[in-house]
């Protein structure tokens, strides 16, 4: 029989998951703070087999393999997705902020959506799990030294409008077309407006999932009702909000 769980780590929030932590956060170089929401070191060893869900938090994130020194890029997912994990599992992770995939990697976020990829790193094997976070960091900040997009700074711009205001109204406060917002989303995030927007106002629901009630929740965050709040969480996460909580932990800091 395998076991499973769920993983959900919000930007520049707590972790859910379940069972004593295996995660551990790296210090994120300020100069890098721009494009890197957090780094960690995850170090598992799985006696029995298990099947990990990891819910969409619209990130996309670099993958470093401390076994074999294989790195990945991980785009950023539409859906939730679930890991066969067995044995030691051992790696770095590197969690983007939106549009720093484009900057740093060179490549729309759009064609990371959904992708498992290899990526080209220049970093040889360090003794420190710290050593190593410390490499890939520095070779981050060379790939940073790009000059900063007017594009990422207008995704960025447009985050906090649609937080409050709909697409339509976030498109034209920033002047731009419907349209054009919705490319301007699949280069720099890989998702659309819409969807960003609906996944960012079911994540605000989950960092208060335990200490308020769903009805509750759904008024505060502009649902119809708690059946909207439990419908969207179906769809966009996979489970509803009471089989989140069962599955998860308390959020670690």
């Amino acid at each position: 029989m395998v076991d499973e769980r769920v993983h959900l780590r919000l930007e520049d929030g707590p972790v859910f998951t379940p069972g004593p932590r295996v995660i551990r956060d790296v210090a994120v170089d300020r100069r890098l703070a721009p494009h890197v929401s957090n780094i960690e070191v995850y170090r598992e060893h799985f006696i029995t087999p298990l099947e990990e869900t990891v819910i969409p938090d619209g990130a996309t994130r670099l993958l470093f393999d401390l076994r074999d020194q294989r790195s990945w890029i991980i785009g950023v997912a539409d859906q939730p997705v679930k890991l066969a994990l067995d044995g030691e599992v051992a790696h770095v992770t590197v969690t983007l902020r939106p549009g720093a995939a484009h900057e740093l990697l060179g490549i729309p976020s759009g064609a990371l959506r959904n992708q498992f990829m290899p990526l080209k790193i220049d970093v040889v094997p360090m003794k420190s799990d710290a050593g190593f976070c410390a490499a890939v960091q520095r070779q981050l900040l060379e790939w940073s030294s790009r000059r900063a997009r007017t594009e990422r700074r207008r995704v960025s711009h447009a985050l906090q409008l649609l937080k409050r205001s709909t697409v339509r109204s976030t498109a034209a406060a920033l002047c731009l077309s419907t349209r054009r917002l919705q490319q301007l989303f699949d280069a720099e995030l890989g998702l659309s407006p819409r969807l960003w927007r609906r996944l960012a106002r079911v994540h605000e629901c989950v960092k208060s999932l335990r200490d308020a009630p769903l009805s509750d929740l759904a008024l505060a965050h502009g649902f119809y009702d708690q059946a909207h709040l439990s419908n969207e969480f179906r769809e966009l996460l996979g489970m509803s909000p009471t089989q989140l909580i069962s599955q998860t932990s308390k959020p670690v800091k």
